[in-house]
């Protein structure tokens, strides 16, 4: 016996609800791809100036300079880098 016009409709809608589901799913794998990517160049840079650090002291220096950082970002935010730099860090011009 053939489907009801509303069953397929059905089967469509659940194999359109998975499909939905899968994309999500990739979008948030791929977000947390690139976080890690960010935390994983971020730490590197601050690693490489500083050295390496304990978890709990770098929190403690997060904590501290924070309300500079904040207070001072139209500053810092103008801190030229020469070209070793740039290349050091891969960055893009």
């Amino acid at each position: 016996m053939s489907k009801s016009k509303r069953e397929r409709l059905e089967e469509k809608m659940e194999q359109l609800k998975a499909q939905l589901n899968e994309e999500k799913n990739k979008e948030r794998a791929r977000e947390r791809k690139a976080r890690t990517r960010r935390l994983i160049d971020v730490g590197s840079v601050f690693e490489s100036y500083f050295g390496e650090w304990s978890k709990e002291d770098a929190v403690k220096v997060a904590k501290y300079f924070t309300k500079v950082i904040k207070e001072k970002e139209s500053e810092w935010r103008k801190v030229p880098l020469n070209d070793e730099e740039k290349e050091k860090h891969n960055l893009k011009e």
